[in-house]
């Protein structure tokens, strides 16, 4: 038997064989020290499972907002199995071990003091700073802005160079004007830190840090330092924090004992490192820990008990980077805040009042009065908007697609959630651009056709007239402008408040439907019709359509199959149980078109779907394959565009659309 493995930092997979359980042993493609888990390892706490009904879903009691999806050019659907493991490290030895933070620490500011005396008091008996939390946590949450806002230039038209791989140009977990260029494999060989605001070259790195995890690489948001997980046998824990000004090794901390895992660290002002770490203490649960440090010093200046809900992997800061908000790990419905300040848990709010819905991410506005949460349910998604200091809802716009193809950019390195510089749009994914006040989506990206058929990964940073990202080949990359023009945003918002805007194609307007379904490999015309014809009319209708017979304006689905490539099937079971032959997969081939019924046509759009994996259960014959990819493109039909507002001389369509390629 084997044990099947993920690695944390590189994501490789690997199997070992199940006598290593408890044992560490080495990632084969990064190097990293990871500990095979046994039967004894506690699991994380599962999602909530969701029913899938065929029930028509509710509308959302605040607003059913009007939508449009958009997809990056050849999407991909992926299954995957993840395997939840704990990561270990080898004996106590570093100086600098987390330990119980005192009442009163010099160090820190009077304030701050102040606050952990508080809460001892409230608390006592027990660690002033123990994050331990009742179920009516009651929401503590002040506004948290930048310390200074970014001065942007109107129209940006800076020169920035990118000298090394635009997938490793480090931008800081909140906002900020400053973005390292790497040189870099395991170790940071050097590097450039710019001014994207001004177009200054500020420091140039010239030095060489030892092996660090590619996961854990942050850079303050200062542009001053940068901090990695250094990847050590002995240490699992082990932090290095560099200075950009001097290109010297300022400080190395060890975030926590022996026996536990680095899972995430980052800067917080006033020269301070945030850590949370994982693992279990011989007998004892599962830890899970917030902890700060003295940058200059290495000491450990405050920390939570043994039991903070944060999952790491999804934590946020906001931008003033006084609290970190996730959702709950054991209640994946549920949204959880930490303050910084006192490693304490001050809000807590299940955002679905049934528990049905999945928090997916939060996104704090810049001023750090709002904050953004994405919901995700059995093929509808919410977007919740949430004040800052009440933890009240002040939007909610409800679209019926899952996340996953709201916002499709699966391997994109950017924030999930970013917002405009005025807080008024929200950028999803780096993909699709929402205006909170109206829902509506006012700005969408595809990416060209490639030879790898995947989306472009480059960070898209709004900022005011567009996106910054970066475009060109390795070492002759730069950052260039994606532009957004606010016409679009207005526009948006007017058509829910003015109906009788002259369009060709706008909300609340009878629109007919049209579904041909021409030449299949398998199944039956009238069965796919039927499906295509329910999966178009929700999308229609969600996007603010009322549909009728005999309409001056037809939204036409034109559907083909073809031969696709092959797929090998691997039985599942124990490791190495054997292929089966391969079949021949379906590809799907479809034309949406809107036209008048007078066959005058307004807008088209074409696309294939052929997905590169598919889930079959029974026997594994072409039919089968056919039948999986069928049920992925009723999904993979919401990601792609669907205009819901065309002006009458053509010239304006919603949402508007710009091209990438992928470099």
């Amino acid at each position: 038997m084997s044990i099947r493995m993920k690695c944390d930092s590189c994501f490789k997979s690997f199997a070992v064989s199940d006598e290593k359980a408890g044992k560490r042993v080495r990632c084969p493609g990064c190097k990293e020290v990871l500990t095979v888990p046994s039967d004894d390892d506690e699991p994380e706490p599962a999602p909530r499972p969701r029913k899938a009904t065929g029930q028509k879903k509710k509308k959302a009691a605040k607003s059913q907002a009007p939508w449009l999806l958009i997809g990056i050019g050849g999407g991909v659907l992926v299954i995957a199995i993840v395997v939840g493991f704990l990561l270990m490290g080898g004996p106590d030895k570093p100086a600098n071990v987390a330990q119980p933070a005192p009442l009163f620490n010099e160090a820190l500011p009077p304030e701050i003091n102040a606050e952990l005396a508080a809460l001892a008091s409230k608390n006592a008996p027990g660690t002033p700073t123990s994050s331990t939390a009742a179920p009516d946590v009651a929401w503590a949450v002040k506004t948290d802005p930048l310390a200074q806002p970014i001065e942007w230039p109107e129209s940006w038209k800076a020169k920035v160079d990118v000298f090394g791989s635009a997938s490793e140009v480090l931008f800081p977990m909140s906002l900020s004007p400053f973005v390292m260029d790497l040189e870099a494999g395991a170790e940071v060989r050097g590097g450039q830190v710019w001014n994207l605001a001004t177009g200054e070259k500020l420091h140039a790195f010239k030095g060489k840090t030892g092996p660090l995890s590619p996961r854990e690489r942050r850079l303050s948001p200062d542009g001053k330092y940068l901090l990695g997980k250094a990847v050590d046998k002995e240490n699992n824990t082990k932090l290095e924090i560099w200075s950009l000004e001097t290109s010297q090794l300022v400080r190395q901390i060890s975030a926590d004992v022996a026996g536990m895992n680095l899972a995430f660290a980052d800067f917080l002002p006033g020269d301070r490192i945030v850590t949370i770490t994982t693992g279990k203490q011989g007998d004892k649960k599962a830890a899970h820990r917030l902890r700060v440090f003295n940058l200059n010093s290495g000491e450990q200046l405050l920390q939570s008990g043994d039991d903070i809900s944060l999952e790491p992997h999804t934590a946020v800061f906001s931008h003033g980077r006084r609290y970190l908000a996730s959702y709950s790990r054991a209640v994946r419905g549920e949204l959880v805040i930490y303050d910084t300040q006192t490693c304490q848990i001050v809000a807590k709010k299940l955002m679905s009042g049934k528990g049905t819905d999945s928090v997916e991410v939060a996104g704090f506005s810049p001023l750090g009065d709002k904050i953004a949460v994405a919901m995700g349910g059995y093929n509808v998604c919410r977007i919740v908007v949430l004040d800052a200091a009440t933890g009240n809802e002040l939007q909610d716009h409800r679209y019926p697609a899952s996340f996953r193809n709201l916002v499709p950019g699966l391997l994109y390195t950017g924030p999930t959630i970013d917002w405009f510089p005025d807080g008024s749009v929200l950028l999803l994914g780096g993909t699709v651009a929402i205006d909170l006040v109206s829902g509506r989506l006012v700005w969408s990206l595809f990416t060209a056709e490639n030879q790898y058929g995947l989306d472009n990964t480059n960070r898209r940073l709004p900022v005011p007239g567009g996106f910054l990202t970066i475009s060109g080949k390795l070492n002759k990359a730069k950052f260039t402008l994606l532009p957004f023009d606010a016409k679009s945003l207005s526009l948006a918002q007017s058509l829910s408040a003015n109906n009788s805007l002259d369009a060709l194609i706008k909300p609340s307007q009878k629109v007919s439907l049209e579904v041909k379904v021409e030449k299949l490999l398998f199944g039956t015309p009238e069965e796919t019709k039927k499906t295509l014809e329910g999966t178009y009319r929700e999308m229609l209708e969600g996007a603010g359509f009322e549909l009728a017979d005999n309409q001056s304006v037809v939204f036409k689905v034109s559907y083909n199959e073809a031969a696709a490539g092959k797929f090998d099937s691997f039985m599942r079971g124990p490791i190495g149980g054997g292929a089966t032959p391969s079949v021949v997969g379906t590809k799907a081939q479809i034309n949406l078109e809107w036209a008048t019924n007078q066959n005058e046509s307004l807008w088209k759009h074409p696309f294939e779907f052929a997905p590169r994996t598919i889930s079959v259960k029974g026997e594994f014959t072409a039919e089968a394959a056919r039948k999986s990819m069928f049920e992925q493109l009723q999904s993979f039909a919401f990601s792609q565009p669907l205009p819901y507002y065309l002006s009458t001389d053509k010239q304006t369509m919603l949402p508007t659309f710009t091209t990438v390629v992928r470099e």
